[in-house]
C-alpha cells in the first residue's frame, strides 16, 4: 500500500476512535462515562482494531459499581436480584423513604445485610455502547468511505500512469 493510503487509513482509524470515545461517553450514564476508554491496536496484517470498553473498578473502592461492574446492567438491563455486601458486613446507603423501624446512622444512612433490587431496563431503554456503535456505523462511517475510496483510486491512477510511462506511453 502506498503511503497516501496508509496515511488516510491511519487518519480514519484515529478519527473513528476519537469519535467513538466521545459518543460512548456522551451516551453513557454519568457514573460510567468517566470509565470509558478506547484503544487502537495495530494487527500484523496492516489492519487496526479499535476497542471501546469500560475500565473495571476494584470491589474495594468506594462506589465500586461505577465502572464495568454496572456496565452490563446499564447496557442490557438486569432482572430482579439480591444485593449483599462483598467486603463489609452491611450495605450502607442513604434511603429517605426507609421505615422508622430501620436503624439509621448519624449521617442518615441505613445499614442493611441484603437488598432486594427490583431490576432495571437498559439505560434510556436502549443501552449506550451498542447504540453509540450503531450510530457511528450509520452516520459517521458513510462520511469516511468516499475519502478512503478517493485515496485508493488516486493510487491506482498513479500506478497505471507509471506502467504506461514504462512502456513508452504518455503520462
Amino acid at each position: 500500500m502506498s503511503s497516501a493510503i496508509v496515511s488516510e487509513l491511519k487518519r480514519f482509524t484515529d478519527a473513528s476512535a476519537k469519535q467513538l470515545l466521545a459518543d460512548v461517553k456522551k451516551n453513557a450514564p454519568r457514573h460510567i462515562a468517566e470509565h470509558v476508554y478506547v484503544t487502537i491496536k495495530k494487527l500484523g496484517n496492516g489492519d487496526s482494531l479499535i476497542t471501546v470498553g469500560v475500565n473495571e473498578t476494584p470491589l474495594t473502592t468506594p462506589r465500586s459499581n461505577y465502572g464495568s461492574r454496572d456496565m452490563f446492567a446499564q447496557e442490557y438491563g438486569a432482572p430482579p436480584h439480591h444485593i449483599t455486601p462483598v467486603t463489609r458486613q452491611y450495605l450502607a446507603f442513604a434511603w429517605e423513604k426507609a421505615a422508622d423501624t430501620i436503624e439509621k446512622l448519624p449521617d442518615g444512612r441505613v445499614l442493611l445485610s441484603r437488598v432486594e433490587h427490583p431490576g432495571n431496563p437498559p439505560y434510556k431503554g436502549r443501552g449506550f455502547m451498542e447504540y453509540s456503535l450503531d450510530r457511528w456505523k450509520l452516520e459517521e462511517l458513510p462520511k469516511e468511505v468516499p475519502k478512503i475510496k478517493k485515496s485508493i483510486l488516486e493510487e491506482i491512477k498513479t500506478m497505471f500512469s507509471k506502467i504506461k510511462s514504462a512502456f513508452g506511453g504518455k503520462k
